[in-house]
C-alpha cells in the first residue's frame, strides 16, 4: 500500500479563497456594494477542487503541516497589543485562519486520516488568544534546537560550548 502513496506538497497560500472568476470586476462590485464579499470569492469546496485536484480521487489523506505553529484557530482575547506587536499578531492570525479553514474544507470533502503538526516552535504565539509560549497540548515530542545541534542534526552542527 505504501508504494501507492502520493506525496503532494503545497503552500498554505493555495488554501486562500480566490476571487470568483464569474465576477471579473469583483473588487469593484464589492466596493460599490453591489455584491457581498462571500459571493465575490470562490467557495471552500471550489478551493479544495482547485488546490487539491490531484488528490480528490484518493481514498484517504494524511496531512503533515510544517511550521504548524502558524496553523491554529485563534481564541478571542482581551489581550491589548499595540504597534508592531498588533500588526504581527493580526498577520499571524489571518494566515492561521486561511490554513485551518483550508484543512477543514479538505476534511469535509475527503477522508483525512490524521494531521501531523511539525514545528520548531511548538507553542502559541503572542496575539493568538492563548498564553504566549505555552506548549501545544497536542505535542507528542519536544526535541529542542539545542538537542538537535548537540546531536549533529541541526542546520549548523558546529556547536561551541
Amino acid at each position: 500500500m505504501l508504494q501507492q502513496a502520493v506525496v503532494f506538497i503545497t503552500n498554505f497560500h493555495q488554501l486562500a479563497l480566490r476571487d470568483n472568476q464569474r465576477f471579473e470586476m469583483g473588487s469593484t462590485l464589492k466596493a460599490a456594494g453591489i455584491i457581498k464579499d462571500e459571493v465575490a470569492k470562490e467557495s471552500p469546496n471550489a478551493m479544495v477542487n482547485r488546490a487539491f485536484k490531484s488528490l480528490l480521487t484518493k481514498p484517504r489523506v494524511l496531512v503533515i503541516n510544517d511550521e504548524a505553529h502558524h496553523c491554529y484557530r485563534e481564541k478571542p482575547t482581551d489581550e491589548k497589543l499595540t504597534g508592531e506587536d498588533r500588526k504581527e499578531a493580526d498577520e499571524n492570525n489571518k494566515a492561521a485562519r486561511v490554513w485551518i479553514r483550508g484543512l477543514e474544507a479538505l476534511s469535509k470533502k475527503m477522508n483525512v486520516n490524521a494531521v501531523i503538526d511539525l514545528s520548531a516552535t511548538p507553542y502559541f504565539l503572542r496575539g493568538s488568544g492563548y498564553d504566549e509560549g505555552k506548549l501545544f497540548t497536542w505535542t507528542v515530542n519536544d526535541f529542542s534546537l539545542l538537542d538537535a545541534l548537540e546531536c549533529g542534526v541541526g542546520k549548523d552542527s558546529t556547536f561551541a560550548y
